[in-house]
């Protein structure tokens, strides 16, 4: 095969086929990983959404008593006042109702 323009066009030709073709072989390699990993870590987002969702919807029975877990992620849970004499150990009354940490941050 013959091209117009002599040996420069023939090989800027054949050195465009070339990176073409390392383009397309890079592009098939990488970019079906690359969604792959998109896809799997979307997922894995919408999965920690759901469990965290389930989680404030939910009241968890405990040795303690229920708690249920605050916005900012953390226990809402009375607080109970008892008092031991000798061997026994008896509830007197709640000192405070749904204790929750206000969840403002660590100033340090």
């Amino acid at each position: 095969m013959k091209l117009p323009g002599g040996i420069r066009t023939t090989i800027a030709i054949a050195l465009l086929a070339i990176v073409a073709g390392a383009l397309g072989g890079a592009y098939l390699m990488v970019v079906p990983s690359l969604e792959r990993r998109l896809v799997d870590q979307r997922l894995d987002d919408l999965q920690r959404e759901a469990l965290t969702t389930a989680m404030h919807k939910t009241a968890v029975d405990s040795p303690r008593g229920k708690f249920t877990i605050s916005p900012a992620g953390n226990p809402v849970q009375d607080i109970y006042l008892r008092e031991v004499k000798g061997n026994n150990n008896e509830f007197r009354s709640i000192a405070v109702k749904a204790l929750a940490d206000p969840a403002t941050g660590c100033s340090m």
